[in-house]
């Protein structure tokens, strides 16, 4: 239950920042790719056995392809999700996001041969799509605004299907080490990515990483 808690607090949080970034006339695209540098950075040290972990991972076994893949993922769906708390608010994206939460669930209990899909689980799916849909409604309008209802069903399905990803793949390392290598190679694929587009800016518009980008990207990492 702590550490349920604890991961609403820090999504939350996440989300608090990105908003407060837009205030701040911080540009979030650098600050996602310091965060993932840190976050890569951190995962690195935490790992057991760096060399037996980088051994295996050397032979590409699913969950170490998966995982490359998934970087991508990542850094596009913190994109999206900053965007969407600047545009769509803390709450609603919020709401998006832990909705998936409830499809990973089922998606997991359908992976499974030996489960069936009953009354209650179909109740979850219409529930969390009820969610996605009342989230996008803004105070005072008579309309639900679609523009926000692809937003949020945008960020509900990716969301899901990075749960359901981790979820899967988190079953196939070996070791300990390996499942903390696992966890961590997501950053190096969105970090190698971000440092990328801001190096190509660089080049072809002379556009820099500021100090303040740079620091807030490492606080949202840590």
């Amino acid at each position: 239950m702590i550490y349920l808690l604890l991961s609403i607090l820090t999504s939350s949080a996440i989300f608090l920042l990105f908003k407060w970034f837009g205030k701040k006339n911080i540009h979030v695209f650098e600050a996602i790719v310091a965060n993932y540098v840190v976050a890569l950075a951190i995962g690195i040290v935490v790992v057991d056995d760096l060399p037996e972990a980088m051994h295996s991972a050397m032979e590409f076994p699913s969950w170490f392809i998966a995982a490359l893949c998934l970087g991508a993922v990542f850094i596009g769906m913190f994109y999206l999700m900053a965007l969407a708390s600047q545009k769509m608010g803390v709450a609603s994206t919020s709401i998006a996001s832990k909705m998936s939460l409830a499809l990973t669930v089922l998606l997991i209990a359908l992976s499974d041969p030996d489960e069936h899909v009953g009354f209650l689980r179909v109740v979850i799916i219409l529930m969390a799509l009820a969610g996605v849909v009342l989230s996008s409604y803004r105070k005072g309008e008579k309309m639900i605004e679609t523009k926000f209802i692809g937003w949020s069903l945008l960020i509900l399905v990716i969301s899901t299907v990075i749960d359901f990803s981790l979820a899967h793949f988190s079953k196939m390392p070996v070791t300990e080490s390996e499942l903390q290598l696992f966890s961590c190679v997501p950053f190096f694929t969105a970090a190698v990515i971000g440092l990328t587009v801001v190096v190509r800016h660089f080049f072809t518009a002379g556009y820099r990483m500021r100090p303040k980008d740079f620091f807030s990207g490492i606080l949202l990492g840590i």
